[in-house]
């Protein structure tokens, strides 16, 4: 009231509508809170929808298999600022890789290294990152069955194989690497993880024994 702004919601939505469209402005303004930022955090998540008048809404995935329409919203965390430094809005159906690199682009970050989890990694999201060169490089964990991993090493027994250790958590890790598909491919050795899991293995095989004979 102080400042004499008109707060109705027609003048809102006018104002939210022309800054959408100011979609240059917007990149420019938040690449002063990309650059020098470090590392990154991206998150991607949807917001349902049932607005006709929204046509970024659209039928699409989601972790809770919710099909009803919806928008995604990408965004860029700085972890050392603690901040959102980019945002930017999808189409519901889309969530593909190709909608984060041109995101990265769009942000203006340079030396990307994308560090993903295991339902991150696919031939399709791969060949994406790739096409990239090296604007973007990648770590990605893959998982146990891939066709990628060799387990000749561990196989053998003979620890010598092994490129090198380090310390985690207090314990080594045995670790070893290789090319395999022009790509590098690393493979670690956590003996308690392992001992724990065989363990975890022959109690649920025993318990299926004892269930058969009751």
């Amino acid at each position: 009231d102080t400042l004499g702004a008109n707060m109705n919601d027609r003048i809102i939505g006018h104002m939210l509508r022309d800054l959408g469209t100011e979609r240059f402005t917007i990149t420019e303004f938040l690449s002063n809170f990309t650059n020098g930022s470090g590392y990154l955090a991206v998150d991607l998540t949807h917001v349902f929808s049932l607005s006709d008048n929204m046509v970024s809404s659209m039928i699409g995935y989601n972790s809770k298999k919710d099909y009803a329409p919806q928008v995604n919203l990408l965004y860029l965390f700085s972890l050392t600022r603690k901040i959102p430094v980019y945002f930017r809005t999808l189409i519901g159906s889309i969530s593909s890789v190709s909608s984060l690199v041109l995101s990265i682009k769009e942000s203006g970050v340079k030396d990307v290294v994308l560090v993903g989890d295991k339902g991150f990694y696919s031939d399709n999201n791969v060949t994406e990152l790739e096409k990239q060169g090296k604007e973007i490089h990648y770590i990605l964990p893959l998982k146990r069955d891939s066709s990628l991993v060799s387990y000749d090493v561990i196989r053998s027994g003979d620890m010598r194989k092994f490129t090198g250790h380090f310390v985690f958590e207090k314990r080594p890790i045995h670790y070893y690497s290789y090319d395999a598909a022009s790509r590098k491919v690393f493979v670690f050795l956590d003996e308690k993880l392992k001992t724990e899991e065989m363990k975890d293995a022959i109690q649920r095989s025993s318990d299926e024994n004892k269930s058969e004979d009751e």
